[in-house]
């Protein structure tokens, strides 16, 4: 019971790091096209 509890905790943090590094990404590319166009 408590197993299954950690796994789906840890499933749903490395979802969420993923996430935020798309995320991370994504803002990236966007302040990419913004500094050329300057």
């Amino acid at each position: 019971m408590l197993q299954t509890q950690i796994k789906q905790i840890y499933d749903l943090a490395i979802k969420q790091i993923g996430n935020q590094q798309i995320i991370a990404q994504t803002q990236i590319v966007e302040l990419s096209k913004n500094l050329m166009h300057v």
